[in-house]
């Protein structure tokens, strides 16, 4: 789970200069990646990321809010198989 949580820590990061398609056309100006990962993933990746490192901070912790939180990674899941 620590390792899973470093990888997610890290793509979020890598986000920022990994490119995008806009009509065909890969953009990869830092700058404009950047903003439009701020614009639509970020917050998003932010909160999933949270719940992650929350989980591994209380990985003791039982009950009905952290099987809310593992069914929340699952949209983390979608997501990136919906990219690939």
């Amino acid at each position: 789970r620590k390792i899973a949580t470093v990888g997610w820590t890290l793509d979020i990061l890598f986000s920022f200069v990994r490119g995008y398609e806009v009509g065909g056309v890969v953009e990869m100006r830092p700058r404009r990646v950047a903003l439009q990962y701020l614009k639509t993933w970020l917050a998003f990746d932010f909160a999933i990321v949270s719940m992650d490192i929350y989980m591994v901070v209380r990985y003791w912790a039982k009950g009905p809010f952290i099987s809310l939180l593992r069914a929340l990674r699952l949209l983390r899941l979608i997501r990136v198989i919906k990219m690939s």
